[in-house]
């Protein structure tokens, strides 16, 4: 765990996918793919939200928290998403 919270240090740039659980995060940007921009716009994730990754691994679907509402998706859109550890 030590050697976890080593590597994620604030102001860290990674894909939502790769932050541990339980950290808080700012959206910096999506995928260019429009697709994959516009679901995850219509879920609520956008640029400059702060989500927080509860459960999710690439092997099973994420639970991601924005404001007061709980987002479930699929490994490939956690990808999709550039974030920053605040």
């Amino acid at each position: 765990m030590r050697n976890e919270k080593r590597r994620f240090r604030m102001n860290r740039i990674s894909r939502l996918s790769d932050i541990p659980r339980n950290r808080k995060a700012r959206v910096i940007s999506l995928d260019n793919n429009p697709d994959i921009r516009s679901r995850l716009n219509n879920m609520g994730i956008s640029a400059g939200a702060v989500v927080e990754v509860l459960t999710g691994s690439d092997k099973a679907n994420y639970l991601v928290s924005t404001g007061n509402t709980r987002i479930g998706m699929e490994p490939f859109l956690a990808q999709a998403i550039t974030v920053q550890i605040i």
